[in-house]
């Protein structure tokens, strides 16, 4: 219970620090908007040219647009920066001062995040939805179950991207600076969670590859839940993938810390 409650105060704190610098927050209210609009203009142009009712890799118009919100406001929920404050602790010198304190660093990362995950849902991804959804008509969910279970599916993404953000955090211990492959990261996850482009849009040989991967986890599987594409079977055996998923990135997550931390020099400072 005393190490519950002090991992718990990582997260309390994250919550704190992250709400005296909300207004930035609400620019990104603007951003995805923007993101949102762009994707959805992108959308319209593509079924324009179709016979009315004619769907594209199994969505329909009104269900491809459904698609983009959600995985915008689902991002808004998942998204975190375990792997930059990683990189900038490293480059900076400061992650020695982490390892002199009395825990266990990847928990402490994890109930961070989490904090991070509290104040993204409350002071961001709600005010999105409540612009994003009348703005652009957003559908609805296939059903109230789907919403429920959909939303259950977004938190374990927050895990699994959380578990992605740790392992990429750790080569910094030993490259220093991993801007770059952070970069990398980020374009190559916009791509294989689903959020730009679902799967269903892609090439068989490459939907099978991207389907063997962690990223669908983060995005593709909740928002296919809440339109309905999977079935009570198919959404558990999601679930269960996304939850092993988790666990396999937390352990990987562990060695790699475990083997950085033993070659790793502090610099800066």
């Amino acid at each position: 219970m005393r190490s519950a409650s002090l991992y718990l105060e990582f997260t309390r704190m994250t919550f704190l620090q992250m709400l005296a610098y909300r207004l930035r927050y609400y620019t990104g209210v603007v951003t995805y908007l923007v993101f949102v609009a762009g994707n959805t203009a992108l959308y319209h142009a593509m079924y324009a040219s179709l016979p009315a009712g004619k769907t594209i890799g199994g969505f329909s118009l009104p269900e491809i647009l459904t698609y983009v919100a959600i995985s915008w406001v689902g991002r808004s929920l998942t998204f975190n920066n375990i792997d930059r404050e990683m990189a900038q602790q490293v480059t900076a010198g400061n992650i020695g001062q982490s390892l002199l304190k009395p825990v266990d660093y990847q928990l402490m990362s994890y109930f961070s995040a989490i904090g991070e995950m509290g104040f993204r849902l409350l002071l961001f991804t709600v005010p999105i939805s409540l612009v994003i959804f009348p703005l652009f008509r957003v559908g609805g969910p296939a059903s109230a179950a789907a919403a429920g279970w959909a939303f259950v599916s977004f938190l374990l993404g927050f895990f699994v991207n959380t578990g992605v953000n740790f392992v990429v955090g750790t080569f910094a211990l030993h490259l220093k600076s991993i801007w770059g492959v952070i970069r990398a990261k980020s374009i190559v996850m916009e791509l294989l969670t689903g959020t730009m482009v679902p799967f269903s849009f892609f090439p068989a040989t490459f939907r099978k590859i991207a389907e063997a991967l962690p990223f669908q986890a983060i995005g593709y599987v909740p928002v296919t839940i809440w339109l309905g594409k999977r079935d009570g079977h198919d959404i558990v055996s999601s679930l269960i993938l996304q939850a092993m998923w988790a666990v396999v990135l937390f352990a990987v997550g562990t060695l790699l810390w475990r083997i950085g931390v033993k070659r790793t020099t502090i610099q800066g400072g």
